[in-house]
């Protein structure tokens, strides 16, 4: 009769104290561990993104997402708030320009005037996104105006979000190089497997999703992330 051999599969997580202890507690057991593979990652935050873009506060307004403008206001052509004179935005710009700088970071005054002004912490700002995919299109071409193979994946909350990406993506002058997915889970399954598909030559792949492509699948090509932060979940009470 053959014998029996157990094997206990492991990754880097068992060299952690509590579980490491708990896997020498195993007698007779060969452990096998195999290490995993991490990749060098740049992360830039919102301030990088409106000062990268050279977003303002005209650009939110005029490109119809200042979701701080409320609906009377937006029928009167006014802005959400004054630059002149309003004691509590300039309070606010003040207490946001003092923590930027203690933190080491250095910004223009015009990016923390349009992160302080023209931003909504309950809503996306998409036009900001749809900026910092162009910008990282144009600014990873070569100088041969080539474009390399890295796709960009776009995180945002909900559908009406990846449709909202999607229409001001459609109307861009950069439209003819960008090949656009949605991935959403009221899709189909041959609709979501097309995210797979290598774009064409001249094309640069922009996928966007809700976080089901966070854990659920691997998209191989990705290089570029945007991550708006934002979720949704369902809470029963």
């Amino acid at each position: 009769e053959t014998e029996r051999h157990r094997s206990l599969f492991t990754g880097d997580e068992t060299k952690s104290p509590k579980i490491g202890n708990n896997v020498e507690k195993i007698r007779n057991v060969p452990i096998i561990s195999i290490e995993g593979r991490t990749f060098p990652v740049d992360a830039f935050y919102l301030e990088e993104a409106v000062e990268l873009t050279k977003i303002s506060i005209n650009d939110m307004i005029s490109g119809g997402r200042n979701e701080k403008m409320n609906s009377r206001d937006r029928g009167r052509g006014r802005r959400p708030y004054s630059r002149k004179g309003d004691d509590k935005d300039t309070s606010r710009r003040q207490q946001y320009y003092e923590y930027v700088t203690s933190a080491g970071r250095d910004f223009s005054m015009s990016t923390i005037d349009t992160i302080v002004t023209g931003f909504s912490e309950k809503n996306i700002p998409t036009i900001l996104i749809v900026k910092l995919i162009a910008y990282i299109h144009v600014s990873n071409r070569s100088l041969s105006g080539n474009i390399d193979d890295g796709a960009i994946l776009v995180f945002l909350p909900g559908w009406e979000d990846i449709k909202k990406v999607n229409e001001q993506l459609s109307k861009h002058h950069l439209i003819n190089e960008y090949y656009v997915h949605v991935l959403h889970g009221m899709l189909g399954t041959g609709k979501q497997r097309q995210v797979f598909r290598r774009p064409p030559k001249g094309q640069r792949k922009i996928v966007l999703a809700t976080n089901i492509a966070e854990s659920s699948i691997t998209i191989d090509d990705v290089v570029y992330v945007v991550d708006a932060c934002k979720h949704k979940e369902k809470t029963y009470d």
